[in-house]
């Protein structure tokens, strides 16, 4: 078999038709496991950098190989069209003729589509007469904190918050929080860096799209620093990195009324000075199973 300008023989399977490499176990690499909440993030970095370097020799191998291939198709289209100018003619009839109807996506649903923001904003847009552009930062951090809110409150993810004690864990929502996240995220164009230091403290969450940026605070009400977290901690992180926008999450067990109205009170001051926040409350407190109603 000829690679490059080298000859190698190579074994072969009859059954496929093709030649094949055998290659030494020590040099393939092991994907890595995730033992801990901590370790999410590290796997999916290494993963994203594996499937990006692989991604890179595939499209250089394809491109060396069609470039050549497309030379010959054009090369023989225009030839023939040169010697028999009928087949424009031919076409441009064809064309004129043909009946032309909009593609129904509601009757036909044997289709498969990869939904990247960029499909999903043309397909919107010609149904809904939006106008074409990708998905803001805070419109998808807000969908996010949605449904992780909709999740704790609705669906049950409260029970993994709580230890033996019965208190919650601060660390064990912010990680779950994280690893939802960066699963939606993961084809939107988005970064999130959790614990980023912007030299006033570490915010817990930190997503970007180059310049634009969205930073999400998550506080419990069992935190003696509930309203510092808004009031002071968000508000210097906010100095520090100026984002689009600030979201501050507050998860609260039992009857955390006043504690809100404070919230809301805080939030209201920092906004009318400036401050772009927005408040999430997320009701965590243990519910009776329906089965027990």
């Amino acid at each position: 078999m000829n690679i490059g300008l080298n000859k190698y023989k190579l074994p072969y399977a009859n059954e496929l038709k093709t030649h094949f490499l055998l290659l030494p176990k020590d040099i393939l690499e092991k994907l890595p496991v995730a033992n801990s909440y901590d370790d999410i993030q590290e796997v999916i970095r290494h993963n994203k950098q594996l499937r990006d370097h692989f991604n890179k020799i595939i499209r250089l191998a394809a491109k060396k190989k069609t470039s050549a291939g497309k030379k010959n198709i054009k090369y023989s289209l225009k030839k023939e069209i040169i010697e028999n100018p009928n087949l424009i003619v031919d076409l441009l009839t064809e064309y004129k003729n043909s009946k032309k109807q909009p593609y129904d996506f509601e009757k036909d649903m044997n289709y498969f589509f990869s939904w990247a923001d960029e499909a999903e904003e043309i397909f919107h847009s010609f149904l809904r007469k939006l106008k074409l552009t990708k998905k803001d930062p805070i419109e998808i951090v807000r969908f996010l904190l949605d449904k992780f809110k909709e999740y704790t409150e609705k669906n049950g993810l409260n029970k993994a918050f709580f230890n033996n004690q019965g208190n919650i864990k601060e660390e064990i929502p912010q990680r779950i929080f994280q690893a939802l996240s960066q699963l939606y995220i993961d084809d939107k164009n988005l970064d999130i860096s959790p614990e980023t230091n912007l030299g006033a403290g570490s915010v817990d969450f930190k997503f970007s799209r180059g310049s634009k940026k969205v930073i999400v605070e998550m506080k419990t009400s069992m935190n003696p620093k509930w309203r510092q977290g808004l009031s002071l901690q968000l508000k210097s992180y906010y100095d520090t990195e100026k984002p689009l926008k600030a979201f501050y999450t507050f998860l609260y067990i039992g009857n955390a009324s006043d504690k809100i109205k404070k919230l809301n009170s805080d939030l209201i001051n920092l906004n009318n000075s400036g401050y772009k926040i927005e408040l999430v409350n997320i009701n965590a407190s243990k519910r009776k199973s329906a089965s027990l109603l």
